[in-house]
């Protein structure tokens, strides 16, 4: 999903991303998406292309074995929490209210 104004996000940003999900550091996470959606990524881009990927990575890799239970919790608590305090600092949708 890239809109017309956004720029292309490069696999190192999804794997630093993965790198502070895996290690639970909110506070790095949404450094990274705040610097993100500073350099032009809209925030439905930043979801789609960074964190949804980076959230299938971390789901593959509980699946294999390589991360545990705890690792894929620690993750997706990292991920909510980022969810609401980017979501508060991010444009304003232009689509439908719900």
């Amino acid at each position: 999903m890239l809109s017309e104004s956004a720029r292309p996000v490069r696999e190192d940003e999804r794997l630093a991303m993965l790198a502070a999900l895996v290690d639970g550091d909110v506070s790095l996470a949404c450094e990274f998406a705040v610097a993100l959606l500073g350099e032009g990524l809209p925030f439905d881009d930043l979801v789609a292309d960074v964190i949804a990927p980076v959230q299938a990575e971390v789901g593959r890799r509980w699946a294999v074995g390589d991360l545990s239970v705890a690792d894929e919790h620690s993750a997706s608590a990292v991920v909510e929490a980022l969810l609401v305090r980017v979501g508060v600092v991010a444009e304003a949708s232009d689509g439908p209210a719900v």
